[in-house]
């Protein structure tokens, strides 16, 4: 097995393993403060990390003190073995956007050596990176089980909110729904959270109530995302509180959550167009089979994509309409001539 060496020197050399940052290796007491990883050579048949003598009594005792048990000198440093660390080491989360698949997955070999193997210092950006793969892969069982055991061990702040953002996220994805809403709930928790995240979450608390058929608990949240429709789960949101009012039968508050979201003017087409066509449900409710029809039509005459089923789904809703409108029609008209040969009778 070919693994690598770790130095650590003084002066301030760009880490060659930005994944595994001086931050963590000093939390673990691996590295003395003040140092940084500069250089990785793969060499030895086990993981080493290298110190520069007598830099820091504080790591290593006073001045030039004697190797302990398992330790070396070499080269005028001290040689401190970590047992399991292998040539995997070098992946870390950077690599994730710039290798190709054979790489990410000779990577998910060389991390998941690293995550099975005792707690060491460089199990937690292991999971890091296994985690960010595995979900970008879509498999995301494995990504899931990744998050929860690096939210569970992780010492840096922003890998523990990660771990947290990712396992909501993977719930979601797999429609475990109570799961996502408590993970979700956890994420807002965060204080120094970013407005789209906390956007995110409320909505994936709202979907998940939604799929739940909870839907005053489902309308709750989407009125809070519903506040500006900019984004794309804003957007999505103000449609949801509308067909949440034409679900429960309040068609005139329903029709008067689409008018404003018309008002809004998002840049999310298609969110408009579902409202369009929620509208036009909202009128045939109403017997008003003309506007059902008219709103309809303004879909299929002025909206621009083609392949997202909105054309479709739109054409065949007017359809149906001047199907009924043609059957009533004909029975009107039997019933004209039954009138007329009753009269001459």
């Amino acid at each position: 097995m070919c693994v690598v060496r770790f130095l650590y020197l003084l002066q301030p050399l760009q880490c060659a393993l930005p994944g595994i940052g001086t931050e963590t290796l000093q939390q673990h007491g691996r590295v003395p403060q003040g140092t940084v990883p500069a250089v990785v050579r793969a060499e030895h048949p086990i993981g080493l990390l290298i110190f520069p003598l007598g830099l820091h009594a504080a790591a290593f005792g006073r001045g030039r003190a004697a190797p302990k048990q398992g330790q070396q000198i070499e080269d005028n440093r001290l040689v401190v073995p970590v047992v399991g660390v292998a040539e995997e080491v070098r992946l870390h989360p950077g690599h994730v956007n710039g290798v190709q698949a054979g790489d990410h997955q000779d990577a998910l070999n060389s991390l998941n050596f690293i995550t099975k193997s005792p707690r060491n210092v460089f199990t937690e950006p292991a999971l890091l990176t296994a985690s960010r793969i595995n979900f970008d892969y879509q498999n995301y069982p494995v990504a899931l089980e990744n998050f929860l055991m690096l939210e569970d061990i992780a010492e840096v702040k922003s890998n523990i909110a990660e771990a947290r953002i990712g396992k909501m996220r993977c719930y979601y994805l797999l429609n475990e729904f109570g799961n996502t809403i408590d993970a979700a709930r956890l994420v807002l928790r965060d204080e120094k959270l970013s407005d789209e995240l906390a956007r995110e979450a409320h909505f994936k608390i709202g979907k998940s109530f939604m799929e739940q058929d909870r839907f005053a608990l489902a309308q709750d949240e989407f009125k809070t995302v519903a506040r500006e429709v900019s984004s794309i789960e804003g957007a999505e949101s103000k449609y949801r509180v509308a067909e949440i009012l034409y679900i429960r039968k309040e068609y005139k508050q329903a029709e008067d959550e689409i008018f404003d979201f018309i008002d809004k003017n998002t840049p999310h087409q298609y969110w408009m167009a579902k409202s369009f066509i929620l509208l036009s449900d909202i009128y045939l409710v109403q017997e008003d089979e003309f506007q059902a029809i008219q709103t309809l039509e303004s879909i299929i005459d002025y909206y621009e994509e083609t392949d997202d089923g909105i054309l479709d789904q739109a054409r065949r809703k007017k359809a149906a309409i001047q199907k009924r409108q043609d059957a009533q029609q004909g029975e009107d008209a039997e019933e004209d001539i039954e009138i007329e040969m009753g009269e001459n009778n």
